[in-house]
């Protein structure tokens, strides 16, 4: 059985567990973040310092060292995702990102207002 970390802001949809078994060939652990990472991941600030985001940087490479992945998934603000990814490598961990197709509908409303609906359909995973 494989480890997979994933650190995402959203869950895994159906389709996107659904291939990972497939590409993985073996069975999986998904492993997520504790609640305060997850509150951390998902709240990281524009205004935040250099020092600010190594350090968190680091707290999440520690955490996720401990935890005895293989692989991550992980998608998030650019410049932390970045840097983890890159600490990440040096382990030898795999780290995905999902790819997803947009399908995009403008409705008109009966005011007149058009809205714009999205939904995003997974299509793969790739290796950062």
């Amino acid at each position: 059985m494989k480890n997979i970390l994933v650190i995402l802001n959203h869950n895994l949809s159906n389709e996107q567990m659904r291939d990972l078994f497939k590409i993985s060939g073996c069975k999986i652990n998904f492993k997520y973040l504790s609640d305060e990472l997850q509150l951390k991941w998902a709240n990281i600030s524009a205004e935040a310092n250099e020092d600010y985001i190594n350090d968190i940087a680091n707290e999440f490479f520690n955490y996720i060292i401990s935890q005895d992945v293989y692989t991550v998934i992980i998608q998030g603000e650019s410049g932390i995702t970045y840097r983890l990814i890159t600490m990440l490598k040096i382990k030898d961990i795999i780290c995905l990102y999902a790819c997803t197709k947009r399908v995009s509908k403008d409705i008109k409303n009966a005011d007149g207002v058009v809205e714009k609906k999205s939904e995003f359909q997974h299509v793969r995973f790739r290796k950062y």
